[in-house]
């Protein structure tokens, strides 16, 4: 919590360095290597007597050495950027398309067809059947309902009015 700022820095680029070393183990060359993990063991010593100066000094070399053997180009920064924005933009996408679909719907009347419920006059079909068993719940599950009204006594069959809503 109070370590000092070059000390916190220093650990910090020795273990990047072990990652490093790590990662590019097989692609170094021995005198590389050697180079290496030379000024890491330089950069130790230096924290352990704790003198600023000497810190500074080994913490640069090993930097330069560093960048020296993995040079950062201006491209690396632009592809990285690219990559997490792209990323970015397909989980985006993703989460929009399979999980949140938001919709505003203006008026009240597009409410039942939003997910696809519409009515259909099965009257006007010749020979139509209300399904039973398995196709009524496929039916079902695929959203359909079906009303079946039936008039008290012979006669014409009026249809069916609109509730009446109280004004408050």
């Amino acid at each position: 919590m109070f370590t000092p700022r070059h000390i916190k820095h220093s650990r910090l680029l020795l273990r990047h360095a072990r990652k490093y070393l790590r990662y590019k183990h097989d692609k170094l060359s021995d005198p590389d290597r050697a180079q290496i993990l030379f000024e890491m063991q330089n950069l130790r010593e230096s924290l352990r007597s704790r003198d600023r100066e000497k810190i500074h000094s080994a913490a640069d070399t090993l930097d330069k050495t560093l960048h020296k053997l993995t040079p950062v180009t201006w491209e690396s920064h632009w592809r990285e950027n690219c990559e997490v924005i792209l990323v970015a933009i397909v989980i985006a996408v993703g989460i929009r398309s399979y999980f949140l679909q938001p919709f505003k719907i203006p008026t009240a009347s597009m409410q039942p067809t939003l997910y696809g419920i519409t009515s259909k006059n099965f009257l006007v079909e010749t020979n139509y059947q209300k399904p039973t068993g398995m196709a009524a719940v496929k039916d079902w599950f695929a959203g359909a309902s079906y009303l079946s009204f039936k008039a008290n006594h012979d006669g014409t069959f009026g249809g069916v009015s609109k509730l009446q809503e109280k004004p408050f």
